[in-house]
């Protein structure tokens, strides 16, 4: 993971601020599992949290 992390494209990517704010909110959310992946949707958080093209899944909360 921190290999894509590392390959997302600057026009995609959110800033580092919002990427540790949208992942504050899914390490606080009912919906993580194993600390990695939303059971919303089934991505790893950190990857969906990274591209500001995505949305927060919840159907509950839309935290970002």
């Amino acid at each position: 993971m921190p290999e894509y992390i590392k390959t997302v494209g600057e026009d995609i990517r959110v800033t580092d601020e919002e990427y540790e704010a949208r992942l504050g909110f899914c390490y606080e959310c009912e919906g993580l599992s194993g600390g990695l992946i939303c059971r919303y949707c089934g991505c790893f958080v950190q990857m969906r949290a990274l591209n500001k093209l995505r949305h927060c899944p919840s159907p509950l909360f839309k935290n970002w």
